[in-house]
């Protein structure tokens, strides 16, 4: 058994899906995180939710392991999917977010590497069109794959 803070019970994070309708069955769920204890994410939310959960792991894991400074991170993911039978996922696109003094060929690598590693994605990719994009210190970086 898990012992449970009484503050943490207070402020559980969750991720709730926004669901805008597209037409032709298609609609976007678009993943926002918020503050509640009376309801919890979609299921459609928590499997977006899964592929930024996945590469922040390898974002810390590979910045600790070169000596890598980021001060903030932040991973938003845009899922397309079709509602009427068969359903499906059409594409997800996901932005990193990134607060960092390193240079932006460093960051641009790392975003690489960790797309490469992250095993959510890898698996997502050969079901859909995954599309990553990279946003350095408040400036877009462009696409990468």
């Amino acid at each position: 058994r898990f012992a449970q803070r009484d503050d943490a019970v207070q402020s559980k994070i969750f991720f709730r899906g926004l669901v805008e309708p597209l037409g032709d069955g298609l609609a976007n769920l678009v993943n926002h995180s918020v503050t509640s204890c009376e309801s919890g994410p979609s299921p459609l939310a928590y499997f977006l939710s899964s592929l930024a959960l996945c590469q922040c792991v390898h974002y810390a894991e590979h910045a600790a392991a070169e000596g890598l400074r980021l001060n903030a991170l932040r991973i938003d993911v845009r899922g397309r999917f079709q509602m009427a039978h068969p359903r499906q996922c059409e594409a997800i696109d996901y932005a990193v977010v990134v607060d960092s003094p390193e240079p932006k060929e460093i960051v641009e690598r790392l975003a690489r590497t960790v797309a490469a590693d992250c095993y959510v994605t890898g698996t997502l990719k050969r079901a859909c069109e995954v599309r990553g994009s990279l946003v350095l210190n408040g400036t877009p970086l462009g696409v990468f794959d």
